[in-house]
């Protein structure tokens, strides 16, 4: 039986690798964008570990290189690394050949630089997204409606994906305003004209120090017209830590919901001011003490 022939020259990096370099990626780039540890990075394109389905698509998300193809030519030239290392050889000198482990982009050509930059910049279609609304939601309740029968398993879906909504906001630094901008401009929001009166007996308007204030410098009177744009965005409170004195307690929501509701207003001289406050609902709400800090029971008295 013949012996494999050795590679004495040099081998096609992995596809990873090779999109690495396309993008001009250190492994170090690529975990930051990726999420991926440097490490996994650098034993997936050893082939000493195989780069995962779930991995694939990560990186198919982040930069637009096709996931099915990537993982299929990953495992490809893993196979090709432990078993015929000869076949890489000829692949780093023969373009032909090097297609075989060469990773493809979202429409089927080889991978390039300039289509990263276009997959970056193009924008997302008002029917796409709405259609990707619409298919996370019904995602969302397959998934949560027959868990709902377990509530630990309910729990632990329910907060993953809290949790996970959460930081992609925290990640992509969307501020309150550009939330509050969308509601605006997708009709979330109710504009008109309010007395001062009116106000006066709206919750989260009534109660709030500074309106009274602004209301007393302005010398604003029952009757006068105030123009408001009353927005309403959901609201998902999920962990409050309180504290008081040197006692904390963690109080953790359970399926909590709610609506935060902002009045803008402009004032009779053209002044603007804001108040908002949230309205929260909860389908039950855990709460919880470090040991330290639970109440210590009273002695039972004679």
């Amino acid at each position: 039986m013949p012996r494999k022939r050795k590679a004495k020259g040099a081998l096609l990096p992995h596809p990873l690798a090779q999109l690495r370099t396309t993008l001009g990626w250190t492994r170090e780039d690529c975990a930051e964008e990726t999420g991926i540890p440097a490490a996994t990075i650098q034993n997936i394109e050893r082939a000493t570990t195989p780069l995962t389905w779930a991995q694939a698509r990560v990186i198919d998300a982040v930069t637009g290189c096709h996931a099915f193809d990537l993982g299929h030519k990953s495992d490809q030239w893993r196979a090709a690394f432990r078993l015929h290392p000869a076949k890489l050889e000829e692949a780093a000198a023969d373009p032909a050949k090097a297609a075989e482990f060469t990773p493809l982009d979202l429409k089927g050509n080889p991978y390039s630089k300039e289509f990263y930059e276009m997959y970056c910049r193009q924008p997302v279609a008002i029917e796409t997204r709405e259609k990707a609304i619409e298919d996370l939601t019904m995602r969302i309740k397959l998934l949560l409606g027959p868990l709902a029968k377990e509530p630990r398993k309910f729990r632990r879906a329910y907060r993953h994906l809290a949790q996970v909504f959460d930081d992609e906001r925290a990640a992509a630094e969307l501020s309150d305003l550009d939330i509050s901008d969308y509601a605006t401009r997708f009709g979330k929001a109710n504009r008109g004209t309010l007395t001062v009166a009116q106000l006066d007996g709206l919750r989260g308007v009534s109660t709030d120090a500074e309106w009274h204030e602004i209301k007393n410098e302005k010398k604003l009177k029952p009757d006068d017209v105030i123009q408001v744009t009353i927005e309403e965005q959901p609201h998902w409170p999920r962990r409050n830590l309180m504290t008081n004195a040197e006692q904390q307690a963690m109080f953790v929501g359970d399926y909590a919901h709610g609506l935060q509701r902002t009045f803008r207003m402009v004032l009779p001289d053209g002044t603007p001011f804001a108040v908002g406050y949230y309205e929260t609902k909860s389908e039950g709400l855990g709460q919880s003490f470090p040991p330290e800090f639970l109440p210590k029971p009273e002695s039972d008295k004679a």
